[in-house]
């Protein structure tokens, strides 16, 4: 499974890539990013409406706002295990 990030505004972005440890990114416009799962990605961004996502070839919809924060879970039914 793959996850392309493309950045249109600067963008602060972490990552959980199935179930390990968290990544923090800055990004800024016109970077690219790829990262590459099992499971699935979960992710808190910064300024929603400065990213675009594709997962495995396919457009996501954030439906985010410039400076809004959200939460993204991809695939949707992907759920995160916990760590203890």
């Amino acid at each position: 499974m793959t996850l392309q990030a493309d950045i249109k505004k600067t963008t602060w972005v972490r990552i959980y890539v199935d179930d390990l440890a968290p990544k923090e990114y800055v990004f800024h416009p016109d970077e690219h990013f790829i990262w590459k799962g099992r499971k699935g990605f979960d992710l808190i961004i910064g300024n929603a409406a400065g990213i675009d996502f594709k997962l495995n070839g396919k457009p996501v919809e954030t439906y985010g706002k410039p400076g809004q924060v959200i939460r993204l879970r991809l695939p949707a039914g992907h759920r995160k295990q916990k760590r203890d």
